[in-house]
């Protein structure tokens, strides 16, 4: 999966070490990795992305997404949390995944662009990334 087929992306940054306040505080879409490689239903996903995300704010929902999956959060990151209930940990320690962001101009671009990327996975592994726990089913001919 390359990045660039949709378009700017930021290079890969270890996820707490990213500067938050670099990050906007508008909208687009992100992608949480541990850039090695996952065995998926079919095939093998090379940068091993855990998490396709969207949202209005990126900066807000990659703190929430920390704060769920380091445990002090209880709530406000379905993939945080479930990273951080399931013991993801154990095999992708939070201090090694990877993040990348798109910013967009809407909430609505950065939904489009997640359902864009969530499609392509989809069709190429057979499955989700795996704190991913649903699809976008909107707009079929995207």
């Amino acid at each position: 999966m390359k990045l660039d087929d949709w378009g700017k992306w930021t290079e890969w940054e270890l996820l707490l070490g990213v500067d938050l306040n670099k990050i906007p505080n508008q909208p687009g879409a992100y992608l949480i990795a541990a850039r090695k490689t996952i065995y998926r239903a079919h095939g093998k996903d090379q940068e091993g992305i855990l998490d396709v995300g969207e949202s209005k704010n990126l900066r807000e929902r990659l703190k929430s997404f920390i704060g769920c999956a380091n445990g002090n959060r209880a709530s406000g990151h379905m993939a945080g949390w479930r990273y951080k209930k399931f013991n993801f940990n154990s095999r992708f320690p939070l201090n090694e995944l990877y993040l990348s962001w798109h910013k967009v101009k809407s909430k609505s671009d950065a939904y489009k662009l997640e359902e864009v990327i969530l499609k392509a996975y989809l069709e190429q592994h057979s499955e989700l990334p795996p704190l991913n726990y649903k699809y976008n089913w909107g707009n079929r001919n995207a």
